[in-house]
Protein backbone atom coordinates (compact mmCIF):
# COMPACT_ATOMS: atom_id res chain seq x y z
CA UNK A 1 0.00 0.00 0.00
CA UNK A 2 3.12 2.28 1.19
CA UNK A 3 4.71 1.92 -2.57
CA UNK A 4 1.09 2.52 -4.27
CA UNK A 5 0.78 5.70 -2.53
CA UNK A 6 4.46 6.76 -3.06
CA UNK A 7 4.02 5.81 -7.05
CA UNK A 8 0.89 7.96 -7.42
CA UNK A 9 2.96 10.59 -5.40
CA UNK A 10 5.92 10.76 -7.87
CA UNK A 11 3.50 9.97 -10.87
CA UNK A 12 1.18 13.33 -9.53
CA UNK A 13 4.71 15.82 -9.20
CA UNK A 14 5.77 14.63 -12.76
CA UNK A 15 2.55 15.49 -14.60
CA UNK A 16 2.76 19.01 -13.05
CA UNK A 17 5.96 19.18 -14.31
CA UNK A 18 5.39 17.75 -17.71
CA UNK A 19 2.22 19.55 -18.49
CA UNK A 20 3.53 23.23 -18.28
CA UNK A 21 7.32 22.14 -20.00
CA UNK A 22 5.38 20.44 -22.70
CA UNK A 23 3.18 23.89 -23.03
CA UNK A 24 6.62 25.74 -23.57
CA UNK A 25 8.19 23.59 -25.66
CA UNK A 26 5.59 23.87 -28.36
CA UNK A 27 5.61 27.45 -28.56
CA UNK A 28 9.21 27.05 -28.62
CA UNK A 29 9.37 24.70 -31.29
CA UNK A 30 6.90 26.63 -33.22
CA UNK A 31 9.05 29.77 -32.79
CA UNK A 32 12.22 27.65 -33.88
CA UNK A 33 10.55 25.66 -36.56
CA UNK A 34 7.98 28.49 -38.10
CA UNK A 35 7.71 30.13 -41.02
CA UNK A 36 7.34 34.06 -39.99
CA UNK A 37 4.35 35.74 -41.35
CA UNK A 38 3.40 39.36 -41.11
CA UNK A 39 -0.05 40.41 -40.52
CA UNK A 40 -1.06 44.16 -40.69
CA UNK A 41 -2.62 45.65 -38.09
CA UNK A 42 -5.33 47.88 -38.01
CA UNK A 43 -6.56 50.54 -34.97
CA UNK A 44 -8.43 49.79 -32.81
CA UNK A 45 -10.30 51.22 -29.94
CA UNK A 46 -8.38 51.67 -26.32
CA UNK A 47 -8.10 48.26 -24.85
CA UNK A 48 -9.64 47.63 -21.21
CA UNK A 49 -6.64 48.86 -18.39
CA UNK A 50 -8.90 46.09 -16.53
CA UNK A 51 -7.42 43.13 -18.67
CA UNK A 52 -3.88 42.78 -17.96
CA UNK A 53 -0.86 43.90 -19.35
CA UNK A 54 -1.21 43.22 -23.07
CA UNK A 55 -1.46 44.94 -26.33
CA UNK A 56 -5.19 43.95 -27.90
CA UNK A 57 -4.44 43.86 -32.20
CA UNK A 58 -6.63 44.26 -34.70
CA UNK A 59 -6.22 42.71 -38.18
CA UNK A 60 -7.21 44.58 -41.57
CA UNK A 61 -6.78 40.75 -42.60
CA UNK A 62 -9.80 38.94 -40.56
CA UNK A 63 -11.95 37.81 -42.77
CA UNK A 64 -11.79 35.40 -46.12
CA UNK A 65 -14.04 35.24 -49.69
CA UNK A 66 -15.36 31.94 -49.58
CA UNK A 67 -14.76 29.95 -52.44
CA UNK A 68 -16.96 26.73 -51.67
CA UNK A 69 -19.94 28.58 -50.80
CA UNK A 70 -21.45 25.37 -50.91
CA UNK A 71 -19.81 24.12 -47.36
CA UNK A 72 -21.79 25.19 -43.91
CA UNK A 73 -19.98 26.47 -41.10
CA UNK A 74 -20.90 27.74 -37.62
CA UNK A 75 -19.65 30.33 -34.95
CA UNK A 76 -16.89 29.03 -33.14
CA UNK A 77 -16.05 25.94 -36.12
CA UNK A 78 -12.30 25.45 -36.42
CA UNK A 79 -11.36 26.45 -39.75
CA UNK A 80 -7.97 25.82 -41.87
CA UNK A 81 -6.81 29.03 -43.63
CA UNK A 82 -4.10 28.52 -45.89
CA UNK A 83 -1.92 31.22 -46.42
CA UNK A 84 0.37 33.27 -49.14
CA UNK A 85 1.84 36.83 -49.29
CA UNK A 86 1.23 39.42 -50.92
CA UNK A 87 2.99 41.82 -53.24
CA UNK A 88 3.78 44.07 -50.18
CA UNK A 89 4.88 40.88 -48.10
CA UNK A 90 1.84 40.76 -45.69
CA UNK A 91 0.23 37.21 -45.22
CA UNK A 92 -3.25 36.68 -46.67
CA UNK A 93 -5.53 34.22 -46.42
CA UNK A 94 -6.13 32.18 -49.75
CA UNK A 95 -8.59 29.20 -48.76
CA UNK A 96 -10.54 28.00 -46.12
CA UNK A 97 -11.06 24.42 -44.94
CA UNK A 98 -12.82 22.42 -42.80
CA UNK A 99 -9.59 19.95 -42.69
CA UNK A 100 -5.98 20.70 -42.76
CA UNK A 101 -4.02 20.82 -46.01
CA UNK A 102 -1.80 17.61 -47.15
CA UNK A 103 0.64 20.19 -48.23
CA UNK A 104 1.60 24.01 -47.38
CA UNK A 105 1.20 26.60 -44.71
CA UNK A 106 -1.94 26.75 -43.06
CA UNK A 107 -3.16 28.45 -39.53
CA UNK A 108 -5.92 26.96 -37.36
CA UNK A 109 -8.42 29.67 -36.50
CA UNK A 110 -12.04 30.01 -35.20
CA UNK A 111 -15.10 31.22 -37.59
CA UNK A 112 -16.41 34.15 -35.68
CA UNK A 113 -19.60 34.49 -38.31
CA UNK A 114 -20.35 33.95 -42.03
CA UNK A 115 -21.82 36.80 -44.18
CA UNK A 116 -24.32 35.46 -46.96
CA UNK A 117 -23.67 38.23 -49.37
CA UNK A 118 -21.72 38.63 -52.28
CA UNK A 119 -19.11 37.71 -51.89
CA UNK A 120 -19.80 35.35 -49.07
CA UNK A 121 -17.55 36.35 -46.28
CA UNK A 122 -16.56 34.38 -43.34
CA UNK A 123 -14.94 36.32 -40.47
CA UNK A 124 -12.69 34.95 -38.30
CA UNK A 125 -11.17 34.56 -34.93
CA UNK A 126 -7.29 34.56 -34.76
CA UNK A 127 -5.42 33.14 -32.21
CA UNK A 128 -2.92 35.62 -31.51
CA UNK A 129 -4.91 39.04 -31.11
CA UNK A 130 -2.82 39.71 -27.29
CA UNK A 131 0.71 40.85 -27.47
CA UNK A 132 2.10 40.33 -24.02
CA UNK A 133 4.74 42.30 -22.30
CA UNK A 134 6.52 43.18 -19.51
CA UNK A 135 4.35 45.02 -17.02
CA UNK A 136 5.94 48.07 -17.00
CA UNK A 137 6.65 48.28 -20.76
CA UNK A 138 3.20 47.41 -21.99
CA UNK A 139 1.37 50.72 -21.14
CA UNK A 140 3.93 52.86 -23.51
CA UNK A 141 3.72 50.32 -26.24
CA UNK A 142 -0.31 49.92 -26.00
CA UNK A 143 0.07 53.65 -26.66
CA UNK A 144 2.15 53.66 -29.36
CA UNK A 145 0.72 51.11 -31.14
CA UNK A 146 -2.80 52.89 -30.56
CA UNK A 147 -1.33 56.67 -32.15
CA UNK A 148 0.49 54.14 -34.69
CA UNK A 149 -2.80 52.37 -35.76
CA UNK A 150 -4.33 55.71 -36.48
CA UNK A 151 -1.92 57.56 -38.17
CA UNK A 152 -1.85 56.33 -42.16
CA UNK A 153 1.52 57.33 -42.53
CA UNK A 154 2.60 54.58 -40.30
CA UNK A 155 2.59 50.51 -41.32
CA UNK A 156 1.89 48.44 -37.89
CA UNK A 157 2.15 44.88 -38.46
CA UNK A 158 2.61 41.72 -36.08
CA UNK A 159 5.33 39.11 -37.27
CA UNK A 160 3.46 35.57 -36.60
CA UNK A 161 5.66 32.06 -36.45
CA UNK A 162 3.29 29.33 -37.71
CA UNK A 163 4.06 25.66 -37.80
CA UNK A 164 1.29 22.81 -38.55
CA UNK A 165 -0.98 25.15 -38.01
CA UNK A 166 -0.52 26.61 -34.33
CA UNK A 167 1.15 30.29 -34.55
CA UNK A 168 2.97 32.21 -31.73
CA UNK A 169 2.86 36.13 -31.94
CA UNK A 170 7.07 37.01 -31.85
CA UNK A 171 6.57 40.88 -32.21
CA UNK A 172 4.60 44.14 -33.67
CA UNK A 173 6.65 46.40 -35.33
CA UNK A 174 5.99 50.15 -36.23
CA UNK A 175 7.52 50.66 -39.46
CA UNK A 176 9.68 47.78 -39.19
CA UNK A 177 10.62 48.59 -35.33
CA UNK A 178 9.74 46.15 -31.85
CA UNK A 179 7.56 47.44 -29.53
CA UNK A 180 10.08 46.09 -26.96
CA UNK A 181 12.15 49.16 -27.71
Amino acid sequence: MKNIALIAFVLTCAAQWFVPANMIWQRERILDAGVAYKFKTAPVDPSDPFRGRYVQLWFENNSIALRDTQLQWNSGEDVYLTLGVDSAGYAVFTDALKMPPVEGDYLQAKVSYVDFSTPRMMWLILPFDRFYMEETRAPKAEQQYNEASRDTTKVTYAVVKINDGQAVLEDVKIDGVSLRN
